[in-house]
């Protein structure tokens, strides 16, 4: 599997980003937002040691202040929160934010997609076989069942988003870093992402 660089949190500067943002993002201009974050949990330390991946979890997003994102944990779906998180656990939590320009049409087609995995999130399911399966190269459909990154592409491949050939269910965290049409826009830790929106 191919190693890649993990960069610091000085390698990009707030004031630079913000910079960026203002001038690159107008008014109606709408963004899809996939973050890839690496937890110091027992879970994530596991996946690490099994994958080798500088990432552990990945989930999508529709909120250009970066305070939601969706995914799926081993409780299930979850609608994530990171501000509800300790300071102190934000600034150990290592992530990169990628984006990417989409129609009105088609982010409001994630978003309703999103809505119905909300509503109906009772019946979704961590997938420890689909991970095992992952590993093996096997691609699989299991339904009602995902792992985190299974999760993400699957919405952005429906959605025509990424043009990946590659199987939803053969994705690890670390190859949303190759997709080509994403834009890495931050580097770092939760709790500075999190000033970005301030």
């Amino acid at each position: 599997m191919r190693k890649h660089k993990v960069y610091g949190t000085m390698d990009w500067t707030l004031k630079k980003i913000r910079k960026d943002a203002a001038m690159s993002i107008q008014p109606n201009d709408k963004y899809v937002y996939v973050l890839l974050t690496k937890f110091s949990d027992r879970a994530s330390k596991a996946i690490r040691g099994l994958t080798r991946s500088s990432y552990t979890h990945a989930s999508i997003g529709i909120d250009e202040k970066y305070e939601e994102f969706y995914s799926i944990v081993t409780k299930g779906f979850r609608r994530e929160q990171f501000h509800r998180f300790s300071k102190e656990r934000r600034l150990e939590t290592p992530c990169r934010l990628y984006k990417i320009h989409v129609s009105d049409e088609v982010y409001e087609e994630i978003c309703i997609i999103l809505k119905r995995h909300e509503a109906r999130s009772k019946h979704y399911k961590y997938s420890k076989l689909g991970v095992a399966l992952c590993l093996l190269h096997i691609g699989h459909k299991i339904n009602h069942r995902y792992f985190c990154s299974q999760f993400v592409a699957e919405i952005l491949q429906s959605s025509q988003v990424i043009s990946s050939k590659k199987s939803s269910s053969l994705f690890l965290p670390d190859d949303f870093m190759d997709i080509k049409e994403l834009d890495l826009c931050y580097c770092g830790n939760l709790d500075g992402l999190l000033d970005l929106a301030y």
